[in-house]
């Protein structure tokens, strides 16, 4: 009888455990002489898929038992690399004579030989179990007849040998696609194939088209998924309207950056008496569109986000819905999801509904066209013009909303964005710094209050959910902030950058300094990288 997976594993990590030959094993486990055939198909079957590792003098271990693991190469332009694994457990550091023929982003397999004092711990590659999934992009030279192909990604530090019969078309200097076919024992460097020319790298939609490729973007909607979205109608029918609160007559609006394509948010607002206001937040209500299991929810599930690049977004979802049928453009019906807050003269949340809804926007404004109405601007359109006063509202209600946020110990960097200007063939022609304005801040504050709101719904109903949540720094950073900060002079305590109530304070004493905005960068790098989590932890940085 053969013995299963799971009982070689538990057999092989238990503490008494040393690597053995597969006779050995095969004589400890019981395997009988008529199945030894099928039981050694199993063990090499185990060891191509990494649940296995074959050691010197074909001895066999598993990975995890001592000092043998699995995980994710992260290469460096050095030579060296790093192993991480799905544990908390430190990554390896593989030093150049340890990497072997494994690349960035393979997963391998390491034994570990040692931890630096101080350090992490070292090891060797002992295989590549998979290679990389993406694709490897860089630029074709010839050296006589024979080519390679030197990687954009300098983490990649090997060049791919290209054979006479396999560079297509490609000319020297040219971007392209390279799949490695082999990389034999004697090999300094891997063989590879042309998959894909994209052109001379002067041109910028062969850049783009490089970046694209070198993350495997997909540009393109498979045909069916194309067809689904093509069957969703333009109009609502009555029944998706059903059980839907109905804002159509309330004065919604967008406000979104002018080369915005698609709006997914709208906001609205009326004053209340003794100084309260009704903000509501609606968003556009894409699960109404898409159902649980459909092609298109698979195709997103398998993209996981859009991708905004400098000239172009490649969308989760097909043009039709987000451009479309679930883009709140003005003047037609829109299913949506809308937050109703009731908000106090101090900033407080009142009171809150929380609806599936259906709103008409009346109008689509940019930042710059809100920001003037607020300066006091009077609309061409003398419809618009209660739009204006709307604008004039909800002005004051951001600022109570960020007025108590500061006042928590949020943390309010000054973080300019690049604006890349292109020419009309798509190259770069100059950078400038994006103006942050009131109107940039209104939505912003509507935006946190409305995630406040349903994350403290999510928790008091229990309902399972991702938060966003951002940690604390570490100790670690903490003492490096204050030792930099130091060499600028000033000196701050532990107890001065425990709380970002501290370091906001800080921040707002340096303002005129001209060390600012150095200072501002070194406090943002200080701090941890926010994410999602299901455990909610608050958000170290809005003091939320």
């Amino acid at each position: 009888m053969i013995p299963t997976r799971d009982s070689i594993l538990v057999f092989m990590r238990h503490h008494t455990y040393r690597p053995m030959r597969i006779r050995d094993l095969a004589r400890a486990l019981r395997v009988g002489h008529d199945a030894y055939r099928g039981f050694r198909r199993l063990v090499e079957e185990m060891v191509a898929k990494g649940e296995l590792v074959e050691l010197r003098q074909s001895r066999y271990a598993a990975p995890g038992a001592g000092s043998f693991v699995t995980g994710l190469l992260h290469g460096h332009q050095g030579g060296f690399g790093f192993v991480s694994m799905d544990s908390d457990d430190p990554d390896v550091f593989i030093p150049v004579a340890a990497m072997g023929k494994a690349l960035h982003g393979d997963t391998v397999m390491v034994r570990i030989f040692g931890r630096r004092r101080g350090l992490n711990p070292e090891g060797e590659i002992l295989r590549v179990i998979e290679r990389a999934s993406q694709p490897i992009v860089g630029t074709y030279y010839r050296t006589g007849s024979a080519g390679y192909v030197v990687p954009d990604d300098d983490r990649i530090t090997a060049h791919v040998q290209i054979a006479p019969g396999e560079a297509v078309a490609a000319l020297p200097g040219q971007k392209v696609v390279v799949r490695i076919t082999m990389w034999a024992s004697g090999q300094r460097q891997p063989s590879g194939e042309i998959a894909e020319v994209l052109g001379f790298p002067y041109d910028p939609n062969v850049e783009m088209l490089a970046l694209i490729r070198s993350y495997d973007l997909p540009l393109e909607f498979p045909a069916p998924v194309q067809e689904e979205a093509d069957r969703i109608p333009d109009t609502l029918s009555p029944d998706l309207l059903k059980n839907r609160a109905d804002y159509r007559g309330w004065r919604c609006f967008t406000i979104d950056p002018v080369n915005a394509r698609d709006f997914d948010d709208a906001v609205s607002i009326e004053p209340l008496s003794n100084g309260r206001f009704r903000l509501g937040v609606h968003i556009a209500d894409v699960s109404a569109c898409v159902p649980e299991g459909s092609l298109i929810d698979r195709e997103a599930l398998y993209r996981g986000n859009s991708v905004y690049l400098v000239d172009r977004v490649i969308p989760m979802l097909p043009h039709r819905l987000t451009n479309r049928i679930c883009s709140l453009n003005p003047g037609v019906d829109r299913l949506t999801l809308s937050v109703l807050m009731d908000i106090g003269p101090d900033g407080n949340v009142l009171d809150y509904a929380i609806h599936d809804s259906v709103i008409r926007s009346v109008c689509r404004l940019t930042y710059e066209q809100a920001q003037t109405w607020i300066d006091g601007q009077t609309p061409d359109d003398p419809s618009l013009q209660v739009v204006a006063v709307d604008l004039a509202l909800l002005k004051k209600l951001s600022d109570r909303l960020l007025k108590k946020r500061l006042s928590e110990g949020s943390l309010d960097f000054d973080l300019p964005e690049p604006l890349i200007v292109l020419d009309e063939n798509g190259k770069p022609v100059d950078v400038r710094r994006s103006d942050r304005l009131h109107s940039h801040r209104l939505i912003e504050e509507c935006m946190l209050a409305a995630n406040r709101t349903v994350a403290g719904h999510l928790l008091r109903t229990h309902l399972p959910a991702m938060y966003r949540i951002h940690q604390k720094p570490s100790g670690e950073k903490l003492t490096e902030l204050m030792s930099v900060l130091a060499g600028f002079g000033h000196v701050l305590t532990p107890a001065d950058v425990s709380h970002p109530t501290h370091l906001q304070r800080f921040l707002e004493s340096i303002q005129d300094r001209p060390d600012y905005r150095v200072i501002n960068d070194l406090i943002i790098r200080s701090m941890q990288k926010a994410r999602y989590a299901v455990d909610n932890i608050g958000h170290y940085g809005l003091a939320f």
